[in-house]
Order: structure tokens, then sequence, then C-alpha cells
């Protein structure tokens, strides 16, 4: 009898271990189906995770393209930078040499205009002096003639005479 109740015992505990497995076996094939379950979440999570690696895979390679672009760009901008530098510095070295220029220039000729018109106002009054020397030395011959006239007309003599007269009253005013 205690063999057969042992017997009975692990005939029962073999039947209870069989039932388990076989619920512990139905659990299992609900979790790997891929519909619903476990095995869904871990296929849609791996296609998920593929998807995202891709993603960040074509990010990195359009992030080096644009890095690249970008440092090509900031070498280009550096370069236009120092030349838009050396043409300003340029620049401002031609606009002082031209102001200099024209002011050397302009001193230049105020200087040469000075000197002219002393020249010319000497010029004028030695002209002057000359037109009273000879007004002096040509009125008594003039007059002598204006007296043998019978006629008044305006003569050579005469017109010189108003000539040197409207001289002297020009230089003389200045």
């Amino acid at each position: 009898m205690t063999t057969a109740i042992a017997d009975i015992a692990t005939a029962l505990t073999s039947f209870a271990a069989c039932v388990y497995c076989y619920v512990l076996g139905r659990r299992l094939k609900s979790l790997q189906n891929t519909k619903d379950g476990i095995g869904a979440a871990v296929l849609a999570f791996t296609k998920s995770a593929d998807a995202m690696s891709e993603t960040t895979k074509q990010t990195g390679e359009q992030a080096q393209i644009i890095a690249k672009r970008l440092t090509n760009l900031l070498a280009e901008a550096e370069q236009t930078c120092a030349s838009v530098e050396d043409l300003t510095l340029d620049m401002g070295r031609r606009h002082k040499r031209a102001a200099n220029e024209v002011t050397e220039k302009q001193a230049a000729l105020e200087e040469n205009m000075q000197k002219t018109l002393k020249d010319y106002h000497s010029q004028i009054i030695a002209l002057g002096t000359v037109a009273k020397e000879l007004k002096t030395a040509l009125k008594p011959q003039i007059t002598k003639k204006a007296a043998f006239r019978e006629t008044p007309r305006t003569s050579a003599s005469d017109k010189l005479l108003q000539s040197l007269t409207s001289i002297e009253k020009k230089v003389g005013s200045k």
C-alpha cells in the first residue's frame, strides 16, 4: 500500500506537471504570436529600431555633407572678407593720396594765380604809366594839328588820345 500511494502520488504529480507544461506552452505560443502579444511588439520594436538606425545613418551622412559645405563656404567668406579689407585699405590710401594731391595742386594753382595776378598788375601799371607818358608826349602835337584843321573830325591821333585816356582811367580805378 505504501507503494501504491507513492505510485498514485507520482502519477498525480506527473499529471499536474503535464497540465502545468500544457498551460506554459499555450502562454509561450501566445507570447510568440506576431499578430498580438509580445512577438508583435518585439517585431514592431525591431522594425522601428532598424528604421531609426537607417534615419540616423542618413542624417549623419547629410550632416557630414552640410559640414563640408559650410566649411568651404566659411573659407570662401574669410577670403572674401580679407579681400574686402584689403580693398578698403587700398581705397583709403588712394583717397588720402588723391586728397593730398588735390590739396597740393590747389596750393600750386593758387600760388601761380597770385604770381600771375601780380605780374599782370605790374604790367597794367606799367601800361598806364606808358599811356600817361605817351599822352603827355603826344598832346602838344595833337593840339597843334587841331589848330590847323578847319573842320572838326576825328583823326587817328584823336582816337589814340581817347584810347590812352580810357586806359589811364581804367588803370587808375584799379
